[in-house]
């Protein structure tokens, strides 16, 4: 008699002598729900590393493999830093051998779904995508992972196939119901399952066996940031200040989330044209990746479409000049007159800096020092005598004009000249001089004050600055 029938059978006496009313428990509830759980998930999400080293050595020796086990660790060891080789994926010879041992069993799902999972766990393994900074990628890397995403996407349907109890693994049902986690958007298809699916991101995460520190394992944080994306203008803004916050709280995909953030701000359109300006979002840019305008961080901003960068440009340059008139300008209805006026018009400026006098420049003031900072690399010294002058200068086509704060409130222009004149108030490697523009019989001058007109009727400046800059 086997082991297990003289065990019924003595189970069997000891029923028949002392019958026990057998009495269901939430405790032995919970544990069968689990082991029901845990019996959907399928096989293992992991093989052991040693058994894929030898089963890849065994490919590379032999060029063939006949049993489905190592069919398995194959899979599982495509994107497995090899000691003395790049890993399978990043082999141009291997890599094809290697898909076509393992596409030998597609004709039967339920031992294919076995090769599967590990085709799964390569997947997931290799930074195909480059979003982690510190993951190395070849060429061959990133061209072989477009074919392993390409294969995985095809032979999805063939994973549905006869299985014990009519019950699919969880993991395929996982895939099947949302095919867009292998898609280039997988961070989409995780904010979707939040409404369309009851898992977590992080039930998907662990229901697929995706490995510890995948990129995958990164982005699904950032799930909330695609979705963001994929909405009208309208509900895009109302979630930019949780973005922002979402992007300080994830630096290894910083850069790449934020290109997305600000060419996405490149398309948005409003009654008055262009985005109005964010200050939130131009304060992050500044403190991550520096001004547009400046050579110095022009790298860090490669990414961003031509919409978005001249869009970044202009919502910096508008900063300056509402620094320029709240700090330097003492009269503060003028002040306010200015910077609504230079509001309206600063898109037609091209380039423009700060000339400022040695109290600007060495101030101490927290004030002084936010302005410095915010103004680093768009300032000049200011060479007048008198130490409160300063200047904004602003190239508007072919004019400058220049604002003056201090002793003088006063605005002049002139037109460019030939290369000895074409800048009067600069003088080459030492600075800008009001003194300078005074003297010079190319400027015009204007001044900020409103004209009584002969109907006793006030016109204000802005009208007569309006024409001029029409000429520009």
């Amino acid at each position: 008699m086997s082991p297990l029938a003289r065990l019924k059978q003595g189970l069997h006496r000891a029923e028949s002598t002392h019958a026990i009313a057998f009495k269901t428990s939430a405790e032995l509830k919970h544990w069968v729900t689990h082991q029901l759980s845990h019996y959907r998930l399928g096989p293992s999400h992991f093989e052991p590393i040693d058994r894929q080293r030898e089963t890849i050595a065994k490919l590379k020796s032999h060029r063939y493999l006949p049993t489905l086990k190592e069919a398995r660790w194959l899979a599982f060891g495509l994107s497995l830093p090899l000691p003395d080789a790049p890993c399978l994926l990043e082999d141009p010879d291997w890599f094809e051998l290697a898909l076509q041992q393992i596409s030998a069993w597609q004709k039967e799902p339920r031992r294919f779904r076995k090769c599967f999972q590990g085709l799964l766990h390569s997947y997931f393994g290799y930074d195909g995508n480059g979003l982690l900074a510190n993951a190395p990628r070849s060429e061959v890397g990133k061209a072989n992972w477009r074919v392993l995403q390409i294969y995985l996407q095809n032979h999805l349907p063939q994973l549905k196939g006869p299985s014990e109890n009519g019950l699919q693994p969880e993991w395929v049902d996982c895939l099947s119901n949302f095919p867009a986690l292998l898609s280039n958007e997988p961070g989409l298809a995780l904010a979707d399952s939040e409404q369309k699916m009851p898992l977590t991101p992080a039930q998907v995460i662990k229901t697929l066996g995706i490995p510890r520190g995948s990129w995958f394992s990164k982005i699904w944080a950032l799930a909330p940031l695609h979705q963001a994306l994929s909405l009208p203008d309208e509900g895009f803004l109302e979630r930019l200040p949780a973005l922002i916050e979402l992007l300080e709280n994830h630096p290894e995909l910083h850069d790449a989330a934020l290109s997305a953030v600000l060419n996405r701000c490149g398309r948005i359109q409003t009654p008055s044209g262009q985005m109005p300006p964010h200050a939130g979002l131009r304060e992050h840019c500044a403190s991550h990746w520096g001004s547009p305008w400046l050579p110095t961080y022009q790298e860090r901003w490669r990414h961003i479409n031509p919409a978005a960068l001249a869009l970044l440009k202009d919502w910096f340059k508008l900063e300056l000049i509402e620094l320029f008139f709240r700090q330097l300008s003492d009269d503060r209805e003028m002040r306010q007159r200015k910077t609504a006026f230079w509001q309206k018009h600063y898109k037609r400026i091209d380039s423009l800096h700060l000339a400022l006098g040695p109290l600007a420049m060495n101030a101490k003031e927290p004030a002084w020092v936010q302005l410095r900072q915010k103004t680093l690399g768009f300032t000049v010294d200011m060479l007048d005598v008198n130490p409160h002058n300063n200047a904004l200068v602003m190239a508007i086509g072919q004019h400058m004009a220049i604002e003056l704060a201090g002793t003088s409130d006063d605005f002049c222009h002139y037109q460019f000249g030939d290369t000895a004149s074409a800048n009067p108030g600069v003088k080459t490697s030492q600075g800008f001089s009001s003194k300078a523009l005074r003297e010079s019989p190319q400027v015009a001058w204007l001044a900020h004050q409103d004209e009584l007109g002969s109907d006793g009727e006030l016109t204000p400046w802005e009208i007569q600055f309006e024409a001029l800059l029409s000429h520009f």
